[in-house]
């Protein structure tokens, strides 16, 4: 559609001839004849005047107008310039939020599928450490691992009665971590401190890295989805 098959169809929704229209414009009906069979363009002047009479603003008079037309024969005129200026600008800003929140989905969409599998967030290693005792106030934190090398010098009776006592005192907790806390620690506990060792690993399934791999996938669906979107926009 051209501007004067625009300007025709708002005429007949008014109800109005020819001679009518002119007249509320102010100008002569073969003029405003050969707007309307596109022989002619608007002047800036005629434009403002077919909007007020329309009571219409540019974009409205410019709908259903082919884009070819516009900027080929109507972007002179400082209404429309102005009004394609100012849609570009509103455009452009579109576009970089939707690029934006394209990228926010594909960045962390990857981020949680790399957290997924690899159990970042939530690990799908389990580490299982025990202590065979508490240690007492001044005991090597190690005690319980070296108590024979304290009693060289000793003969096998007496050995075998402190091995049998220091057995007494053995008192194993099992202690099972997500994280690594290294092959051994010692910890602050009541009446001493317990030191645990590493006893061994093994895997864990974890539902909540499942619901993780979900995610991402659809945030890094929806992010890929929006450039390519972007993109046949931006050709159009």
């Amino acid at each position: 559609m051209h501007l004067g098959e625009k300007i025709k169809s708002l005429r007949k929704e008014k109800n109005w001839t020819q001679p009518q229209l002119a007249e509320a414009i102010g100008i002569e009906q073969s003029y405003l004849s050969k707007l309307e069979n596109g022989k002619s363009v608007p002047s800036a002047d005629i434009f403002e005047l077919l909007l007020s009479t329309f009571e219409i603003d540019v974009d409205e008079l410019l709908l259903d107008i082919d884009q070819s037309v516009i900027y080929r024969q109507l972007r002179q005129i400082p209404e429309v310039s102005n009004h394609l200026a100012d849609k570009q600008t509103t455009n452009l800003k579109a576009r970089k939020r939707w690029l934006l929140v394209s990228s926010f989905c594909l960045i962390n969409g990857l981020l949680l599928l790399i957290a997924s599998q690899f159990g970042l967030l939530f690990p799908e290693i389990q580490y299982q450490y025990v202590s065979p005792g508490i240690v007492q106030e001044g005991e090597s934190k190690e005690i319980y691992s070296n108590f024979l090398l304290g009693y060289a010098g000793y003969d096998n009776k007496e050995m075998k009665k402190r091995t049998l006592e220091f057995n007494k005192r053995m008192d194993e907790v099992y202690l099972l971590s997500s994280s690594y806390q290294g092959e051994i620690f010692n910890v602050p506990v009541t009446g001493g401190s317990r030191t645990y060792r590493l006893k061994g690993s093994h895997g864990l399934a974890r539902e909540e890295n499942s619901y993780l791999a979900f995610a991402g996938l659809f945030l890094l669906l929806v992010g890929i989805f929006g450039f390519i979107l972007e993109k046949k926009m931006t050709q159009n």
